[in-house]
């Protein structure tokens, strides 16, 4: 699910730039994907040149603008989201391969080393903290968290 979302999103942040261009092109290659470019596919290959109306009035280029800075405002929305969907994606194959990470949610630090051999709560003036201590032999190694359940720093 995760990666399907980031190939749709992938796609719009691909073709939203696009549409500021006034020839865009929408064709379907041999194995029946959709493409658009700002430059003539090849022959060989169906496409039609979408039309994209050229403002001649203030008030038009108003609208433009408007539009514009809506399709930026969510090219950044999306931009984010794939950021986040991307990050979290890093942080699972890290859990999945017994690795931990800053950031990471505490369910995946559990994934990645099981459950710690020991847990210190601590409120102070920085808020609230937990540290989970595991400990193989003579080594230590801790694990803290934030507020938010996400990993703060690692010390081995």
């Amino acid at each position: 699910m995760i990666r399907n979302a980031i190939v749709f999103q992938s796609f719009l942040l691909a073709v939203l730039p696009l549409l500021a261009f006034a020839d865009v092109y929408k064709s379907v290659d041999g194995e029946g994907r959709v493409i658009y470019s700002d430059a003539p596919p090849p022959q060989a290959v169906e496409s039609r040149r979408l039309e994209v109306d050229e403002c001649r009035t203030i008030e038009c280029r108003a609208r433009q603008e408007r539009a514009w800075r809506e399709v930026t405002k969510e090219y950044r929305k999306l931009e984010g989201e794939l950021s986040s969907l991307v990050e979290r994606d890093r942080l699972q194959i890290l859990a999945n391969d017994g690795k931990i990470a800053v950031g990471m949610p505490k369910s995946m630090v559990s994934q990645a080393w099981g459950r710690p051999d020991s847990v210190q709560r601590q409120s102070g003036r920085s808020g609230y903290r937990e540290v989970w201590v595991y400990q193989k032999g003579k080594k230590k190694r801790k694990v803290t968290f934030e507020a938010t359940g996400n990993v703060k720093s690692i010390k081995y």
